[in-house]
């Protein structure tokens, strides 16, 4: 039974792989900085190197499927060998947001058990880290307002992806099983994070990163986030924006 299951569900993602392509060559807009995150497929230069999953699951959940269902269909792929893989072969730093190896055991376990939403958790990750380094310069890359930045626009993303639940529970697994983070570090994460699931709630479909981007750097220069100064947590703000 389990066999038959899986030959059903592998054909049904072989026909979303055969039409994905004629897709996203007939319906892929030109949206000048506007391009859309919520789907999957974009004109976005950083999204060019997401793997096909990421495409899938996207696909698929604008097919209706249930994160259980697309968990089925990642299994099954597995247990057929499938060319799918989990990350990517690029050698950009936020590749290192996309690899199930560098994932602590807190996020491993929720990995394991839902493949889906943590891989739209990495990707979400994946896009942060990359508009951070395009809006902000590198010295406020780590404990200054690209790095508020940066967490608050990963927990909007990962809020719209899975849902608040789920995205709090992987971010709260990020930061807990961190090894050797500061405490201070920690707690400013922590509260950067629960921003960007607050934006989730305000706007909650979103879909273009312009509008993903200009919320959360609204937030950052508002003063809404945290920052790290004098070794206390002080209020964000504009600095380090790239003009």
């Amino acid at each position: 039974m389990r066999k038959k299951i899986c030959i059903a569900l592998i054909c049904s993602m072989f026909f979303v792989s055969s039409t994905l392509d004629a897709f996203a060559a007939t319906n892929t807009p030109a949206l000048d900085n506007a391009d859309i995150l919520d789907g999957g497929i974009s004109n976005s230069e950083h999204e060019k190197e997401f793997d096909n999953t990421i495409k899938y699951i996207y696909a698929l959940r604008k097919k209706g499927l249930s994160f259980k269902e697309i968990d089925k269909l990642l299994e099954c792929e597995n247990d057929s060998k499938s060319k799918i893989t989990f990350k990517v072969t690029s050698k950009s730093p936020s590749a290192l947001f996309y690899n199930y190896t560098t994932l602590n055991t807190s996020e491993k376990k929720l990995f394991k058990k839902n493949k889906a939403k943590g891989l739209l958790c990495l990707a979400n990750g994946k896009l942060a880290l990359n508009y951070s380094q395009d809006l902000y310069e590198k010295s406020v890359l780590h404990n200054g307002n690209g790095d508020a930045f940066r967490h608050t626009l990963w927990n909007y993303g990962m809020a719209i992806d899975v849902g608040q639940s789920f995205a709090k529970k992987w971010a709260d697994a990020h930061e807990n099983g961190a090894k050797g983070q500061p405490k201070l570090e920690k707690k400013m994460d922590l509260y950067n994070n629960k921003i960007g699931r607050g934006l989730a709630k305000t706007y909650p479909h979103t879909i273009n990163h312009s509008t993903f981007k200009k919320n959360s750097r609204a937030k950052v220069r508002a003063g809404k986030c945290r920052i790290i100064k004098d070794k206390k947590l002080v209020k964000s703000s504009k600095k380090g924006e790239k003009k």
